[in-house]
């Protein structure tokens, strides 16, 4: 199980970075092409009694985060600022027509 430790998004190159660390402590760079990937943004249960905004990162072929409060150093604000630059960079988000948890940028 890796972990996302960082993402950065390149608008001029049109890439999106995630550094990812191992449970050896190893860490990995991947790059990924804007045109590759899309996310979720939603409300949904994080623990027993908590709730949070979640952002998932995904491919057809593979999910590079998952992005919750209080896991991995990741704070709500940090998510929220995240799935606003995916979105203002004008990578897809993917929302349930009728489900009230997605959250629309």
């Amino acid at each position: 199980m890796e972990d996302t430790e960082g993402i950065t998004i390149d608008d001029e190159a049109k890439l999106i970075t995630f550094l990812k660390k191992n449970s050896l402590g190893n860490r990995t760079v991947e790059a990924v092409p804007f045109e590759q990937v899309f996310f979720t943004y939603r409300t949904q249960q994080i623990s027993r009694y908590d709730k949070g905004d979640v952002c998932v990162i995904d491919s057809i072929k593979k999910t590079y985060a998952v992005l919750a409060p209080r896991q991995r150093g990741w704070q709500h604000a940090d998510i929220r600022l995240l799935a606003e630059a995916l979105s203002a960079s004008k990578i897809k988000q993917i929302t349930e027509k009728y489900d009230d948890k997605d959250i629309a940028l």
